[in-house]
């Protein structure tokens, strides 16, 4: 059983390996002028080392899953999973890079099956860049954006992960947020 969900870990990363250099997430699409924060790269990402791992929640029928890589590089990879009613409805896929001074975090959805990019981000992915790092957490924003206009990934004690978007949909500010737990594999 452990075996399985090691290979199935594997099958996911190779998968995200593959969209990356297939759909060409790239650093070309512009982002708003805004604050950002300026930290040599490598000690942003490992900073940023909290994420890494796989997190999960349920609420009711729903499964989420997340999956980060550790920093690497100039990057750490990332993809997201959402089941509902145990049919996959959508996936994300996820990077953190550094980019000169700044540290750029983008995401990209697609429907399932068929990993269809959505019609919004059929010509580039959703950009937003560092504007505050501390010990556990990060946020990331693009002040152009109505909504979402800010993600917050927050640390939450050794084996607890919250995201946060937020931002101005119909007028009105709205939030949401998930609560994840960390997904131990046997060694």
């Amino acid at each position: 059983m452990h075996h399985h969900r090691n290979v199935i870990a594997r099958s996911v990363l190779c998968a995200v390996a593959i969209i990356l250099f297939g759909v060409g997430i790239s650093p070309a699409a512009d982002l708003a002028a805004g604050s950002s924060v300026s930290v040599k790269g490598s000690e942003a990402l490992e900073k940023l080392r909290f994420l890494h791992g796989q997190w999960e929640r349920r609420d009711g029928e729903d499964e989420l899953t997340e999956y980060w890589s550790a920093p690497s590089g100039d990057s750490i990879t990332g993809v997201f999973r959402w089941l509902k009613n145990g049919k996959t409805w959508m996936y994300e896929l996820l990077t953190i890079t550094a980019e000169g001074d700044r540290i750029v975090f983008r995401l990209r959805h697609f429907s399932a099956p068929g990993l269809i990019p959505w019609e919004k981000e059929s010509d580039s992915a959703l950009a937003y860049t560092l504007s505050s790092l501390g010990e556990g957490e990060a946020v990331f924003e693009d002040p152009a954006r109505a909504f979402p206009r800010r993600f917050i990934f927050r640390k939450v004690g050794d084996d607890g992960l919250m995201v946060r978007f937020d931002g101005v949909r119909n007028g009105q500010p709205t939030a949401q947020e998930f609560s994840y737990t960390r997904k131990r594999f046997a060694e």
